[in-house]
């Protein structure tokens, strides 16, 4: 089963939301034993994007970091 991960739920992770953390990370622990996870770039945008506003909303500085993500293409065999 391939599973997609939405902005939402990696969110939660990412940010430790105290209501939604423990159950998104659950999810998605399941979601990986169960077969494939993947991450549409809209979501990796969403993110990007959200974790800026964060960074300078808690810091009152721009963000300059980077976004880095490891990417295996998929077998078509």
């Amino acid at each position: 089963m391939i599973t997609a991960i939405d902005s939402s739920v990696l969110l939660d992770v990412v940010c430790n939301d105290r209501q939604y953390a423990d159950k998104s990370e659950t999810a998605i622990r399941i979601a990986s034993a169960e077969g494939s996870i993947i991450i549409c770039e809209c979501v990796v945008a969403e993110i990007f994007k959200t974790r800026r506003k964060i960074y300078k909303h808690s810091t009152g500085f721009p963000y300059r970091g980077s976004c880095v993500m490891s990417c295996q293409p998929s077998s078509n065999t």
